[in-house]
């Protein structure tokens, strides 16, 4: 990263004049301030200097890219990300390996925060996903699973749902409307006795 006072970390040593001890301490405390703001381009050891010279970016070190307008944390527990070790993971959401993971910490997650599970390798693929914890209990929410009643006709390609998609006996007279029906909605002789009202097949037989 281009040495900036805006991301130049350096204390002062014994050597030092009063009057560079200050420029020194005035830059790094800037630095602070400022997150290390830099466009793309992440703290490295000539961002930061100590009394014994130059010293690697540590876990916990927050860097602001200017660019994309995001805040990164420097974390080794989670591999490299497109600017190295600094990450999004701790900050926007809290990352685990699998859902048990995240329940076996259930202590530090804290209500109406977010998790991600990723690269779940011990349960299902299925598992990685977004998480809200919920309550004080904490309750994890699979945030892309719809509530009840909140998809209505609108989101449902046509033709999209067949018998498979509908539990045996969940389909009533009184979750289709009146006059909905038509002949053109059966298919030949796939409307038997089975299906109709007792009263209704006495009353055709009857006709």
């Amino acid at each position: 990263m281009t040495l900036t006072t805006s991301n130049t970390f350096q204390l002062s040593v014994s050597s030092d004049t009063i009057a560079a001890s200050r420029i020194y301490f005035n830059s790094s405390f800037k630095a602070l301030l400022q997150n290390f703001a830099s466009a793309n381009a992440i703290p490295v050891s000539t961002n930061l200097t100590f009394e014994d010279g130059l010293r690697t970016p540590e876990d916990g070190m927050l860097w602001y890219n200017q660019d994309s307008g995001g805040l990164y944390i420097r974390t080794t527990n989670f591999g490299t990300g497109p600017y190295g070790n600094f990450r999004r993971m701790g900050i926007s959401t809290r990352a685990y390996d699998s859902i048990s993971a995240a329940m076996s910490k259930s202590y530090e997650l804290d209500t109406g925060e977010l998790i991600v599970v990723v690269k779940d390798s011990a349960g299902s693929a299925a598992n990685n996903r977004v998480y809200l914890v919920s309550d004080d209990n904490k309750t994890l929410v699979d945030v892309s699973v719809p509530y009840e009643r909140t998809v209505d006709n609108t989101k449902i390609a046509l033709k999209t749902l067949t018998g498979a998609e509908i539990a045996n006996n969940t389909i009533t007279a009184d979750h289709i409307a009146d006059g909905t029906v038509i002949e053109a909605d059966f298919a030949d002789e796939s409307v038997t006795d089975r299906k109709l009202d007792s009263a209704l097949v006495l009353l055709g037989l009857v006709l």
